[in-house]
């Protein structure tokens, strides 16, 4: 994806998508912290992932269709079915990732978090701008 800046339009539409992905990223972080102190040593790495993903997907798709691409009502489960299954590798390199920096690594959660992502946000514009939201 290349992005140029000859606009002040594009700059501001630039600016609001990563305003947009601050605040998932944020939330992200929050609630992988939350869920992590609240569940990890019972539900484990797949379950625990596999809930903050349901939990974050949902909130990003969110943000990006009603205040960034706008489409609104208009394609919501197919923008819905797409952005799952473009997570579908994501949550499993997340799980493992989760695993093997906990488990293998000893990190600590706050780290790993920052690794998980900061990969996942490399993926997740690439996806959006290409896959679910390509049609907006």
């Amino acid at each position: 994806m290349i992005i140029h800046f000859n606009s002040s339009i594009k700059k501001k539409k630039l600016i609001k998508y990563l305003l947009i992905g601050i605040l998932n990223t944020i939330f992200a972080y929050i609630s992988g912290i939350v869920l992590f102190n609240l569940f990890y040593k019972d539900i484990g790495a797949f379950f625990l992932t596999l809930l903050t993903s349901i939990i974050n997907i949902f909130f990003s798709l969110v943000n990006y269709k009603f205040f960034y691409f706008k489409t609104h009502k208009k394609y919501f489960f197919k923008e819905l079915l797409k952005i799952n299954f473009s997570y579908i590798f994501l949550f499993l390199l997340n799980t493992v990732l989760l695993w093997f920096f906990i488990e293998k690594m000893s990190l600590n959660i706050y780290f790993t978090q920052i690794i998980i992502i900061s990969i996942n946000i490399l993926f997740s514009i690439k996806l959006n701008f290409n896959y679910v939201f390509k049609n907006s």
